[in-house]
């Protein structure tokens, strides 16, 4: 069961890949000279009404109404059943309704005001998240060295929320200065170092509690 999940994870991967490789390459050039704000949906919109006319808008709007339906129907399924779990009183379906008219809500403000609040969330958790997978893939290592773990999600984790702060305008001078000089800061991708120094610091001091024992 192990190697075939795997098997069609990699696959999984590669098509997700070779899929978003080709939106970003739409996306880029078609970008340019729309006004400012314009959100990827509107781009690839304009994009397939321009190909294929009225017909590729169709296209569009069925694909974006399946991909959406199922990531909706798998959210309001997971986080009401972890819901149950914490307040069973309410039941499932209960929450089922809940979350998806508070979901109606937030989605009447439109795509530009959730992307302006979401995406520097998703800036500061994407960092961890990635570094915690990966220190999955470690666990002999983290085993070794226990401070390991610690170390790089506190280094990742601080890197990230300062930049998710930089995008939502909020700046603390002393910190932004501190962490604008990382490489790929600019892109997002300033936590990279900061996570390797984390591992290396998370060895130093397992090895130096060690070293005392």
């Amino acid at each position: 069961m192990v190697r075939e999940t795997v098997k069609a994870g990699v696959i999984a991967g590669i098509l997700l890949a070779m899929v978003y490789g080709a939106l970003a390459h739409i996306g880029g050039p078609a970008g340019r000279g729309l006004e400012e704000g314009a959100n990827g949906a509107r781009i690839l919109t304009l994009v397939a009404g321009n190909l294929f006319g009225n017909a590729g808008k169709m296209i569009l709007g069925v694909i974006f109404f399946i991909a959406c339906l199922n990531t909706c129907i798998g959210l309001l399924s997971c986080c009401s059943q972890y819901f149950t779990t914490l307040i069973p009183v309410i039941g499932y379906r209960l929450w089922v309704f809940v979350f998806a008219a508070v979901s109606l809500v937030i989605s009447s403000a439109g795509l530009n005001k959730i992307l302006a609040v979401s995406v520097p969330v998703l800036g500061a958790v994407y960092p961890v998240a990635i570094m915690l997978i990966v220190l999955a893939f470690l666990g002999p290592l983290t085993e070794k060295w226990p401070a390991m773990f610690p170390c790089t999600i506190f280094f990742t984790g601080a890197v990230s929320v300062v930049h998710a702060l930089e995008q939502s305008k909020v700046t603390v001078p002393a910190l932004t200065q501190a962490t604008t000089w990382l490489p790929g800061y600019s892109s997002g991708l300033g936590w990279i170092v900061p996570a390797l120094a984390g591992m290396a610091v998370g060895v130093m001091v397992s090895s130096a509690g060690r070293a005392e024992e």
